[in-house]
């Protein structure tokens, strides 16, 4: 059985201890509230802490917090190095992170090429987020070729990790004949899915 109490006070005692990965743990805890109450200040203490210590983890927790000033101060530029510093390491969440910033030009230059590859480095890891935004990057052409075969295979892979937005996107696919043949019965019943997560997109096409 979970036991998030338990688990907070083994993370804590480890972290006592300059364990990295504990401090990564720990400080995912008090960001979510995991066996202690929320705190995002002490959060982002313990990402950097980790992230100082060369825990990829935490370079990517820590990016996260900067990146979207949750704790600290926003530093988009410090968030780039940290996310680029991880994303070397194959942490895909953090390769995913950095092809978004690539971008929109989130602490660096606007780069729709480098954006992609990321994402395509996320996705090839089984990345959920990296499948959805390289099939994007893949459906309107963006920073690379368009290739609807590719960009619906990558959204069918992501909306079987049961992410709703992937669904909505495979559903329409189906709805469309986008890089498949038009199946309106698979349509509808990938709009059902992304719906039964509250897709908003899903649910206005099912109403109307």
């Amino acid at each position: 059985e979970k036991n998030p109490g338990k688990s907070f006070r083994w993370f804590l005692a480890a972290a006592r201890q300059g364990n990295a990965d504990a401090l990564n743990n720990l400080g995912f805890c008090y960001l979510e509230g995991i066996g202690c109450k929320k705190n995002p200040e002490k959060a982002v203490r313990l990402f950097r802490a980790s992230a100082m210590r060369g825990n990829v983890g935490g370079q990517n927790n820590y990016a996260y917090c900067l990146l979207h000033g949750i704790g600290c101060e926003k530093n988009p530029g410090k968030a780039f190095r940290l996310f680029r510093a991880a994303a070397r390491q194959g942490i895909a969440d953090a390769q995913n992170n950095l092809g978004f910033c690539y971008l929109e030009g989130t602490g660096c230059k606007e780069n729709p090429v480098k954006a992609v590859r990321w994402f395509r480095a996320a996705a090839k890891q089984g990345d959920a987020g990296g499948q959805i935004n390289y099939a994007y990057g893949l459906k309107w052409g963006v920073g690379c070729k368009e290739n609807p075969v590719r960009a619906f295979r990558l959204f069918r892979a992501a909306a079987k990790q049961g992410n709703s937005e992937a669904q909505f996107q495979l559903a329409e696919c189906y709805d469309k004949g986008y890089g498949c043949a038009r199946d309106i019965d698979k349509a509808l019943y990938w709009y059902l899915e992304a719906a039964k997560q509250g897709n908003q997109m899903a649910l206005k096409v099912l109403r109307g």
